[in-house]
Order: structure tokens, then C-alpha cells, then sequence
């Protein structure tokens, strides 16, 4: 079911990017503090590229709960991925970001490193805009990685 709920967030998410491109364009194009660079990146990657995440952990969430075992057996073998499960490995790749962020929020160039951070802060303040981007960033990727990791390996 929650596999289900994914693709849909994820089609309509798509829906709404299309049908607003040219807001989310014109959106992007008048943030302050945002590079031109940047602003092209948002706009052409990263709004387009979350929809599309959704459905990626749908589809992963409905195959591994509506596929029977002998199945996922099958392309486990056929894949050579008996040892290490893919949830592992997201996990651990995940946990490394968050700890990535975590590092890099403590220097003193954060606002160069982290371009949306300002654009948080100026939108929603200085403390609330830090709350949200340390959450987003940081807090929620180290413990989704902590809980994939220790849901494969069961210690």
C-alpha cells in the first residue's frame, strides 16, 4: 500500500511540475542569494528529479511487498546480491550524507557550500530556516540511514 501511495505522490508531483513550469521558473529566477547557476539546477534538476524519486521508492516499496519470495530469490541470485542487501547499502549511503552535511555545516564557509541555506533563512528566518535545512539536510538522512542499516543488520 504505502508503495502505492509513493508512485501516486510521485505522478502527481510530476503533474504539478509540468502543469507549473513556468511558475516554478519564474520562482527560482527571483530568489535572492541565488546564483544563476544555481537557479538553473533547481529549476532543471532538482524540481524534476524529486517526483521522480517518489516513484522510484514506490515501485521498490510495491515490488518488494507484492512480489512473492521465490521471485525476489531468483534476481537476488541473478544480481549476486545474497551478501549485501540493497537497503544496506541505501542506508549506508544515505547515513554518509547526513554525515557529510553535518561536517560541512560546521565550517565557517556554510553559506558558500550550502546556497539554499540563505534562501531558507531570508523565507522563513534565520532560526526557522536553519531548523528546517538542518532537518532536511542533516538530522532525517542520519537517522533513515541508522534505521535501514539496523533493520538489515538486526544487532
Amino acid at each position: 500500500m504505502s508503495g502505492l501511495i509513493f508512485i501516486g505522490i510521485g505522478i502527481i508531483g510530476l503533474i504539478v511540475v509540468i502543469l507549473l513550469k513556468q511558475k516554478i521558473n519564474n520562482f527560482y529566477d527571483n530568489v535572492k542569494g541565488l546564483s544563476e547557476s544555481h537557479a538553473k539546477f533547481y529549476k532543471n534538476v532538482v524540481v524534476i528529479l524529486i517526483p521522480i524519486i517518489f516513484i522510484l521508492m514506490g515501485l521498490y516499496f510495491f515490488i518488494t511487498q507484492k512480489v512473492n519470495d521465490d521471485f525476489k530469490r531468483n534476481i537476488i541470485e541473478k544480481l549476486n546480491l545474497n551478501t549485501i542487501s540493497v537497503e544496506f547499502i541505501f542506508g549506508c549511503i544515505i547515513l554518509i550524507f547526513g554525515l557529510i552535511t553535518l561536517a560541512l555545516r560546521l565550517t565557517k564557509q556554510k553559506y558558500r557550500i550550502f546556497s539554499k541555506l540563505s534562501v531558507m533563512e531570508e523565507k522563513y528566518g534565520k532560526i526557522t530556516g536553519n531548523i528546517i535545512h538542518i532537518l532536511g539536510y542533516t538530522v532525517v538522512p542520519i537517522i533513515l540511514g541508522v534505521i535501514l542499516i539496523y533493520s538489515k543488520i538486526g544487532i
